[in-house]
């Protein structure tokens, strides 16, 4: 249901492109990945944490936080207040820490490696008062070391590394949108040099955005398939 809810509700969604309900297309490529590399348990790999904190801020207008002043009293209220909340930088599972270069705010960086030997690396955008919801393109390298599964992509880059134990002879590289059905050869539009694939930021948006729904404003999510020839 586009627009108004019931009540009055601004349904504003923090003042930039992260209009919830046309965003449906993430619901699409969240499950399917899980069908590929379902969820496992806190203690099955190990985690690592970034030491540095990424902080958010939103300042909430009146009509999008479900208390009011009327509700509690104005310490705990969030309306016309500034609100800030912080979180790791990156969080790995099964794997070491990426390397993230941008110039500015970086986006958040999670990555994990699944144990049927499944990847998946993804990017999330920030908030901010002056620019409401944005997502930073950032390079990426992520070592990802031997790779027997399928690799899930989300999010925006700059650019995505992705550097394995030995060098990349004689393969072809796949890539699909996970809402879509139809994979395509892109070893032509990637760089392989050495033991590191590069996927330019643009390819992933082309990809992981090509079975877009009409009028959808989902992030990029997409599967890769390395085949040795």
């Amino acid at each position: 249901m586009i627009g108004l809810r019931p009540g009055g509700d601004p349904d504003l969604y923090m003042n930039g492109p992260r209009l919830q309900k046309k965003r449906m297309d993430e619901v699409t490529r969240a499950v399917r990945w899980q069908r590929i590399a379902p969820a496992l348990g806190a203690g099955v790999t190990d985690v690592t944490l970034d030491s540095m904190t990424l902080i958010d801020e939103w300042k909430y207008s009146l009509g999008e936080f479900w208390t009011s002043a009327e509700d509690w009293d104005y310490f705990y209220t969030s309306t016309d207040k500034i609100v800030n909340q912080g979180a790791p930088a990156r969080v790995t599972r099964g794997l070491p820490l990426p390397e993230v270069d941008i110039d500015g705010a970086p986006p958040y960086v999670l990555a994990s490696r699944h144990p049927n030997g499944s990847i998946a690396v993804g990017t999330l955008g920030r908030v901010s008062p002056e620019k409401g919801f944005y997502s930073p393109e950032a390079d990426v390298t992520l070592q990802v070391g031997e790779v027997t599964g399928l690799i899930g992509i989300f999010g925006f880059y700059r650019s995505l590394t992705l550097v394995f134990d030995k060098p990349l002879n004689k393969i072809r590289i796949w890539g699909q949108d996970l809402a879509g059905d139809e994979a395509v050869d892109i070893s032509g539009q990637v760089t392989i040099d050495g033991n590191n694939i590069t996927l330019p930021g643009e390819l992933i948006k082309k990809v992981g955005l090509s079975a877009a729904s009409e009028g959808d404003l989902s992030d990029p999510g997409m599967v890769i398939k390395i085949e040795s020839l």
